[in-house]
This record gives C-alpha cells, sequence and structure tokens, in this order.
C-alpha cells in the first residue's frame, strides 16, 4: 500500500495532470481519503490540492468529516491528480461539471486554503475560484470563520478632534502586501543571493524580481575590504554557505510558483521588497521550507508578517531541531571564505594570474572548475572557483558581444536579449572555465564551457556574438561555421548593419584605417569557384566566378553595340563608359582613371586591366533603360592578393617567372578559392585546385619555385597548419637554392618587411 514514500514522487509524476477514476474507501480527514485507482487497483491516500483542514475545533472537524463521509464513501469520482506536497503526500481534486470539490469545503467553512499546496493548482480560474469560496465563508462567519474581523481599521466613530473615540474598535491591520504585480505566477529561479533571498524571473518576461522567502532567516555574510584595496573577503558562517548552496545546487533554473505574503521596506536601500512562498513546481518542495529542514535557516515571522508556508515552516524547524541539524546541533558551524577580484587593475591582476594559471600544458591553460555567481553580460561574468576560494572577473576571449551602454550610452541591439540567453544557461551554474590572460582593467580573459560546450560557440550559434577579427589567434572552423550559419539566417546583430555591435562597427573601422591584417569571417571565407582572368603582377590576379559568366555576356553584347556610335570627347575622371581594348579589338566596360588630351587612362572594371586609349576609342553609355543593368552591376573583376606572400610589383627582377608560373597554374581551369584576410581594401585568397587540405595552393607553389616569400605578418591571421605548409615551401626552395634563393639567402631587399 503506497501512502507516503520516496515512491509516491515516482507515482504522482506518471499521474501528474491525469484525470482518473476513483473507488472513495474511506475519509481519512475532511481533506484527504484513502481511495483505489479502478484501472489499477492501486490504493491511494489523497490529499485534496490547496486547501488545508480545521485544526483546533473538534465540533467543526467532526461536522466536516461527516459531511465529507455522506457525500463522498463507497462512491466512484473522477481525480485530477496534481503531483505532490512536500511531505511526499499525494495531491489531486476531485473534479466534476459543477467545478472542484474543495470549493464546497471552502465555501462552508470545513477548510482553509493552504499556502502550501495552493501552487499546485495551475489553472490559475480554479484558484481564483477557491479564494473566492474562501471569502465567501469568510462574510458568512461560517465554520471556521465563525469569529473572523475583517482585518480593516475600524474607526468610523471619531471624535470631533478627528481621533477614534473611546467606543472605537481598532482591528489590528493584516500583513503589508504592496506588490505591484501578480500575487501568483509561475517563474524560473534565476539567481539565488543567500539562503532567504532569491530572485524569479516571471515566464514569458524578462524582468528578474528579488524575492525573500517568507517566513525564513538565514546568516548573512560578512564582507570585509581593507582601504582602498580592490580584494574583499567574504565569509560565510553559520550555514550561511550551506544555505545559498542548497538551493543553488538543487533549484536554480527550476520552474516554481510563487504566491506573495507581505511586503517589507529595505531601510538600507528604500527597496520595496517582496516576502514569498517559492514552491518547486515539479516537486512540490515549499524551497524555504527545504533550507530550514536542514538546520540552515530559521523559521521567522514579524508581527504583522504571514506566510501561506506557516505550517510547512513550523513542522520543517520542529523536525531539524528534533534531529540537531546544523544551527540547532552542538557543533561548531562551518566557514566559508572567498576573496572577490574585483576592479583589480593590471598590476594586480598579473600578480594573480599565475595562481589560476597553475598546471599549463604548454600555452594551454588548464581547465579550472567554477559557478557562474553573476551574469554580467552576455561576454561577462563573476566566476567563483572553489580550488582558489577566488571570485573573479572573467570575460569570453575571442568574440565581440552586444553590451549595455555606461553613463547615459545607448544599449547595443540586443544586449538585453543576449544577457537574458546567458543568465538562462549560465547563472549560478557549474562550469569549466580557461583563463588565458588579463586586461588593463583587471578583468581576466579566457574560455567558459557548459557541459563541455564552450559558451562563446553558443553565443555564435545563437546571433549574439561575431568572432574578434583583431583576435591574436585565430577562430577555430567550427566558430567560422557558427557566425556563417548566424549571418546566413539574420540571428539578431546580423538582422541589418544598425544591429552590430558598436564596438565590432568601431574595430572594422579602426582596422580598415590603420592597414591591419583582419581575418575573414562568414561567407567570405568559405571555399568558391573561380578562374584567373589576368595576372597583373607576380601577387595580383583577377578572378571570374562561374556563376556570373551569363552577366558578363550580357554585358560584351550590349557595350560591343556602341561601337558604331559617335566617339565621347566629353570625358572626365570616374566616368564608366565603353572602351577598345586594343589586344581583342572588342568593345568592355571601363572606368575613367585620368585624361590626357586625346588620350585616356581607364582600367577595364570587368577584367581588371589598365590601358591608354584614344579618345576616338571611347563611347558614352546611352542613358535609356536598356543601359541601366550595364550601370548598375559593380565590377566583376575581382583583383586580389595570393594570400600569405608578400607583394611582388612589376618592377621586381621575378616578376615575369611568377606571372608565368600564376598563367600556367590558371590553366588548370576552374579553381577553388578562399579569402583568409584583408588589408589596405585588398582581399588576400588562397587558390588551389581542390579545397582539399593536402592540395598544392597556388601561394605554395611560388614559394616552392623561389618566387615568392612568406609575408612576416601572415602568423597574425593565418591558422597553423597553413602557416606551416607555406614555411615548408619556402624551405624547399631555399634548400635547393631555387631563384630569389640562388645565392642561399634571398636578397637584403626581399628579406625586408613589405
Amino acid at each position: 500500500v503506497l501512502f507516503r514514500s520516496a515512491n509516491n514522487a515516482a507515482l504522482a509524476a506518471s499521474l501528474n495532470g491525469k484525470e482518473m477514476k476513483v473507488h472513495v474507501d474511506r475519509v481519512h480527514s475532511p481533506t484527504s481519503l484513502f481511495v483505489t485507482i479502478l484501472a489499477s487497483h492501486q490504493p491511494i491516500l489523497l490529499h485534496f490540492t490547496g486547501v488545508q483542514p480545521c485544526r483546533d475545533d473538534p465540533k467543526i472537524i467532526t461536522e466536516s468529516k461527516t459531511y465529507v463521509e455522506r457525500l463522498l464513501v463507497h462512491r466512484h469520482v473522477n481525480i485530477r491528480f496534481e503531483g505532490t506536497d512536500s511531505m511526499l503526500n499525494m495531491l489531486g481534486s476531485i473534479v466534476s461539471p459543477k467545478g472542484v470539490f474543495q470549493s464546497e469545503l471552502l465555501s462552508r467553512g470545513y477548510a482553509k486554503i493552504g499556502a502550501n499546496t495552493i501552487v499546485n493548482v495551475t489553472d490559475v480560474a480554479v484558484r481564483e475560484t477557491l479564494r473566492e469560496a474562501e471569502k465567501s465563508a469568510q462574510g458568512k462567519k461560517a465554520g471556521i470563520w465563525k469569529n473572523y474581523v475583517d482585518p480593516v481599521t475600524v474607526a468610523s466613530a471619531d471624535g470631533e478632534d478627528g481621533a477614534p473615540s473611546a467606543t472605537a474598535a481598532v482591528v489590528p491591520q493584516g500583513p503589508r502586501n504592496d506588490f505591484k504585480g501578480a500575487q501568483d505566477f509561475e517563474g524560473t529561479l534565476v539567481q539565488v543571493v543567500s539562503g532567504d533571498l532569491v530572485v524569479v524571473r516571471p515566464t514569458g518576461s524578462i524582468e528578474q524580481i528579488r524575492l525573500s522567502l517568507s517566513g525564513v532567516r538565514a546568516n548573512k555574510p560578512v564582507r570585509e575590504q581593507s582601504g582602498n584595496q580592490p580584494e574583499s573577503r567574504v565569509t560565510y558562517s553559520d550555514y550561511a554557505w550551506e544555505a545559498r548552496e542548497l538551493i543553488r545546487s538543487k533549484y536554480i533554473g527550476a520552474l516554481v510558483n510563487v504566491h506573495i505574503d507581505y511586503t517589507r521596506t529595505i531601510e538600507e536601500t528604500k527597496e520595496v521588497r517582496a516576502a514569498a512562498t517559492v514552491v518547486d513546481a515539479q516537486s512540490g518542495v515549499n524551497i524555504g521550507a527545504a533550507v530550514v529542514e536542514e538546520g540552515y535557516a530559521k523559521f521567522f515571522l514579524g508581527k504583522t508578517d504571514a506566510s501561506a508556508g506557516s505550517a510547512v515552516l513550523q513542522d520543517a524547524e520542529a523536525s531539524a531541531k528534533g534531529r540537531g541539524a546544523g544551527i540547532h546541533g552542538t557543533k561548531s558551524a562551518p566557514q566559508m571564505k572567498v576573496t572577490e577580484l574585483g576592479r583589480l587593475g593590471d598590476a594586480k591582476a598579473k600578480y594573480y594570474l599565475p595562481f589560476l594559471q597553475r598546471g599549463m600544458s604548454g600555452n594551454k591553460a588548464p581547465l579550472l572548475k567554477g559557478v557562474v555567481d553573476v551574469v554580467m553580460g552576455a561576454g561577462s561574468f563573476r566566476v567563483h572557483i572553489p580550488k582558489e576560494h577566488f571570485q573573479i572577473a572573467l570575460k569570453i576571449g575571442g568574440i565581440i558581444v552586444p553590451s549595455s551602454g555606461f553613463d547615459g550610452a545607448k544599449d547595443d541591439a540586443f544586449a538585453k536579449e543576449s544577457k537574458e540567453f546567458a543568465i538562462g544557461l549560465l547563472q549560478q551554474r557549474e562550469v569549466e572555465i580557461q583563463v588565458d590572460t588579463s586586461d588593463r582593467g583587471g578583468n581576466f580573459i579566457g574560455n567558459l564551457f557548459i557541459n563541455g560546450k564552450n559558451f562563446a560557440l553558443a553565443l555564435l550559434e545563437e546571433g549574439f556574438a561575431a568572432i574578434n577579427v583583431g583576435g591574436r589567434s585565430g577562430p577555430s572552423q567550427a566558430f567560422t561555421d557558427a557566425e556563417a550559419s548566424a549571418r546566413a539566417a539574420k540571428k539578431y546583430i546580423w538582422s541589418s548593419e544598425a544591429a552590430a555591435p558598436s564596438r565590432l562597427q568601431k574595430m572594422g573601422e579602426e582596422l580598415k584605417a590603420s592597414g591591419a591584417l583582419v581575418r575573414a569571417t562568414g561567407s567570405a571565407a568559405q571555399w568558391r569557384s573561380a578562374t584567373i582572368s589576368n595576372v597583373l603582377d607576380g601577387n595580383t590576379i583577377v578572378l571570374h566566378y562561374p556563376e556570373e559568366n551569363e552577366i558578363l555576356s550580357r554585358i560584351s553584347e550590349a557595350v560591343t553595340q556602341l561601337g558604331s556610335e559617335p566617339h565621347y570627347p566629353a570625358v572626365k575622371k570616374g566616368d564608366l563608359v565603353a572602351a577598345l581594348f586594343r589586344e581583342d579589338n572588342s568593345w568592355y566596360r571601363a572606368k575613367v582613371a585620368k585624361v590626357s588630351g586625346e588620350s585616356v587612362d581607364v582600367s577595364f572594371v570587368d577584367y581588371g586591366n589598365r590601358q591608354s586609349v584614344k579618345i576616338k576609342d571611347i563611347r558614352k553609355l546611352p542613358n535609356d533603360s536598356t543601359f541601366d543593368p550595364v550601370r548598375a552591376q559593380a565590377p566583376l573583376a575581382r583583383i586580389v592578393k595570393l594570400s600569405g606572400i608578400r607583394d611582388m610589383d612589376e618592377t621586381h627582377t621575378y616578376c615575369d617567372a611568377a606571372c608565368d608560373l600564376i598563367w600556367a597554374f590558371a590553366e588548370k581551369g576552374t579553381l577553388q578559392t578562399r579569402v583568409d584576410y584583408t588589408a589596405n581594401d585588398s582581399s588576400y585568397v588562397t587558390v588551389a585546385a581542390s579545397n582539399k587540405a593536402s592540395e598544392e595552393s597556388l601561394s605554395e607553389a611560388l614559394l616552392k619555385e623561389g618566387l615568392a616569400l612568406v609575408d612576416k605578418k601572415a602568423p597574425e591571421v593565418l591558422d597553423q597548419a597553413v602557416l606551416n605548409r607555406l614555411k615548408a615551401a619556402q624551405d624547399y626552395a631555399h634548400r635547393k637554392h631555387n631563384n630569389l634563393w640562388k645565392f642561399g639567402d634571398a636578397g637584403a631587399d626581399d628579406e625586408e618587411e613589405n
């Protein structure tokens, strides 16, 4: 027979939310029945959800029990199962077309609302019906409410001076409740501040509500700080740490039901804080009572306070006292000390860095177990590291996330959403971190892993982060793929240009202005088919993409027709025109670079060539609509440089030989290309016959023949594997004394940085 045991939880979980027909065997109390489930012949002791019986008036107890027996014993009724309470009692409601049976008991004053289980009534309308039934009984002074007095001050018989007269009746006020929101709501427990103070985020909202656990008093930590030192030492005594950890470890992230009991003004901050009964929605456990039952906190209510879970809290404390648990025991309470490292500054951060990097393997920092105490932003956290008894400020390296504005500055787009995403996954969860370095402000920079997954990757996948292209180390392929996927789906910061974090926009502008090498990300860094249509120098080529051949053909047909038109004498710099290319006597789109009398320097925008042509060989593009696509089409010549090698202009001794090798490579036909990085508005690409990792690239071929040198800036932006291949090709040329290396070493001029 299953009446109250650990097995009840399993059975309750399997039955929760279901309606089943049962036989009422006998009445245990006015609010509990012995029943048998007809389908399985399972006998259980069922307690009515959301109500509790009279306990101190024998007459009402007998009357109410007789009433229930008369209506229910040996009848078949429908039960909706609703979980268990904190003592593992099975909960349920007798349901019928008229409503739930508890309403009958409440309206007659045979029971009252049981705040510790009312939260198990998930239907808000049913919950309100029960409260109205209780109010009806109070108004009629029925049953247990026979001596009920409405909690207001009666002062209608005032004296002439406005003060209450001698006959005025003053009824004590009920608990103060200035809470502006819903009195009962469902939410997620997102933070445990202390053993009696939690933060709940209501379902469907990003608001976070600080709630004292009503009827619970836990000890508070003591914070000590010496002068202007950045370190704070926090001491948790008398089970303050254990109380906090019990709630964090068992209930953080849990769905909870909240009932507001009263409010209190915090003198120091003038905050009006609600005190509430908070119950785990899945298990039905009163979270405050769980702390009290372990002996980590005491039951306490002020004179005007009232907690819906008072009875449960009192039972919990009686249990703790009986066992001599925690603060009720004879053993000295343990202490926990944590050093909070905040606003350290550059020097102090470097002092503590070795403590966080003990056990490094090469350049790889060790994994440290920790708990995210507070999420400050999508990429910044306060993390407690138990091994070192430190709490540090950690920022995730290698990515840029939306940030909140300071000193009146506007928040980045999606700053709140990205922070809420981080809170939902990380706040007060157990994680692993790697600390790589520190910044000037004293923040530690590194990686954070939750359940083995790099959180930076999760932010990139969700569209809440971008790869920091100015970072020292290159992103992994997983990072690049995640960002590319989020870009393609236009998630969050990729939904528009304006949505990009301000730091990302500013960094892009600064890198572009400085001429620094900027690693390519997203779709630009993906392999793409192309052909080499021109070679401009020993490191500069022109690419055409096969999918644009049709566009190129239409443009060619359109401008060819202009050959018979009158020439265009009113030409000026910057004009887009049609010009005759002497080598093949064909017309192509061109942009005017310079006008010198009867000679015009032009750049053929779809092929990359530059040439001086006569003014008579220039044609104006007509203004009619048929030429609108010709004018609007961006240049189809992709003038790019080869990745990882230094520039080699037309004046270089080996430029012609390098160009010949590139043309020979181009004869392979359609090639695979990928942009690796950009600098000074130029894209640097890898060109190969295929995108297989083993395939020799064009840059490697030039290096191997001694017709190029590895760019000394390449390590800033190229993956180590790619860099190793380039260096190996250069070493081969060096050993064979090929071209640039024919005298043993490349010339002094070649060894200089470009």
